[in-house]
């Protein structure tokens, strides 16, 4: 395995270097050239457009014109109107770009996708716009293993950590899997639309919604060449949904009293429907790997359809989740025995749901496991050199050197603690480097 990651990043340096001495017009990145890639496979053809956000191109135009900071929002703001209305070929109002802000200014650790309506509302289902945001690059296998498990939750997890899972889905996984699942939202015609004009949010058909795009997630990696990912990725599910899903019904206060975050642990129980989805892959891989966008939309719609939960079975797990195992099955078994016609349908599913969880959780961790070792040191950031690139507008100089810090994040250098605050670092990095130059006082600031 070593050598093999030894090549990747091999393969990497000569990319960014190639980026470096490349036209403007080359991909920032190895990540910019994915999403590129994604753009013209899955998002060029639907019913409306929708905009794979590249984070390098968005994040360096706003640092070259110093649209960081809160003195600078109004003048942000008329940026991001601009900049979407130029990429969508869309109508984008003050509104639109107050709501982009958020994902390009403050939630830029995760991924998101954002459907943007017709003030008029006069076909409500159908978006002007949809937007993805994909999770940053600034990342490698431990820390989007984290993200995506939640593993450093307070309280959850005890001594478990990365280095205990038994099944993990690779870096190169992980971030498609991600990249499409948000693609997937945005192509969702049936279940999200549901979600926005109900009159307010509603956690079941929210369920309905994350089915649906990590359904067409799993099939849409088979069309990228990935087709052992379905099991691996149900088993993550899993492993969030019952870990993680307690913790988010006993502490509302961390989401507001969001009654849908508090059923996250519910919301993302995505097992079944990944569980129908290898079956077909199984059954299918070869003519899902030449299968087109619109036939996978069909039929995640179908898996989703016959295997997410139902609203009953969702109803038992919410409870079960607040209040415990044994007062859930209690209570369920009782209503199950005064009303079957209700009952019976959600006492199987939270019976099923504790048996397969039960089995998964049993094999998942590693007790004895020993944290792996770091394999390089993490090199400083030159926020000089940046900063020189940065005022030069000498874009790919810039990105061949931000791209060696995320190799080496790749790599696995440093600690994972170190390797959580370089993400970190270079999650806000655009931010930093613009403040920095054009404060007065930078020269001694800099290294």
């Amino acid at each position: 395995m070593r050598i093999f990651a030894n090549i990747s990043t091999f393969i990497f340096t000569i990319l960014i270097t190639t980026l470096s001495s490349a036209s403007s017009s080359q991909p920032l990145s190895e990540y910019s050239a994915l999403i590129a890639r994604l753009q013209k496979t899955y998002a060029e053809n639907a019913d409306y457009p929708i905009f794979i956000v590249d984070r390098n191109e968005i994040e360096w135009e706003m640092a070259k014109r110093r649209l960081f900071g809160e003195t600078q929002r109004e003048k942000r703001l008329a940026f991001l109107e601009e900049y979407f209305e130029r990429k969508t070929g869309r109508d984008i109002n003050f509104n639109d770009a107050v709501n982009i802000e958020i994902y390009v200014n403050i939630l830029v650790d995760s991924a998101f996708s954002l459907r943007l309506h017709n003030d008029d509302m006069l076909n409500p289902k159908t978006p002007k716009v949809c937007l993805v945001f994909p999770a940053p690059e600034n990342s490698n296998q431990r820390l989007e293993t984290e993200r995506v498990l939640a593993l450093n939750t307070p309280g959850v997890y005890g001594s478990l950590g990365y280095d205990n899972l038994r099944v993990k889905l690779s870096y190169e996984e992980l971030r498609l899997f991600s990249l499409l699942h948000e693609i997937g939202h945005c192509l969702d015609r049936k279940f999200a639309p549901g979600s926005v004009f109900a009159g307010g949010e509603n956690s079941h058909d929210i369920h309905l919604s994350e089915s649906f795009a990590e359904t067409f997630a799993a099939l849409a990696m088979v069309r990228e060449g990935y087709t052992k990912v379905a099991v691996r990725r149900a088993h993550m599910r899993i492993i969030y949904s019952r870990m993680i899903g307690p913790y988010l019904a006993a502490n509302p206060q961390i989401g507001l009293g969001s009654p849908t975050f508090m059923d996250g642990g519910v919301i993302y129980h995505l097992y079944p429907v990944l569980r129908a989805a290898n079956v077909e892959i199984q059954a299918s891989a070869g003519r899902l790997g030449t299968a087109n966008v619109e036939d996978l939309i069909h039929l995640a719609e179908r898996i989703v359809d016959q295997n997410a939960l139902t609203y009953r079975t969702f109803s038992a797990l919410t409870y079960l989740m607040k209040n415990g195992r044994e007062e859930a099955l209690q209570r369920y078994e009782e209503m199950a025995k005064e009303s079957p016609e209700f009952f019976s349908e959600a006492i199987i599913g939270l019976q099923n749901y504790l048996a397969v969880t039960d089995r998964v959780l049993k094999f998942a961790f590693d007790q004895k496991a020993k944290p792996a070792k770091p394999r390089g040191r993490l090199s400083s950031i030159r926020y000089k050199e940046l900063c020189d690139d940065l005022n030069a507008d000498d874009t790919q100089a810039f990105f061949s050197k931000v791209n060696l810090y995320r190799s080496e994040l790749r790599s696995a250098y440093g600690t994972p603690e170190e390797q959580r605050e370089r993400a970190k670092a270079l999650n806000w990095l655009m931010k930093e480097v613009s403040e920095l130059c054009a404060d007065a006082a930078a020269p001694r600031r800099l290294i």
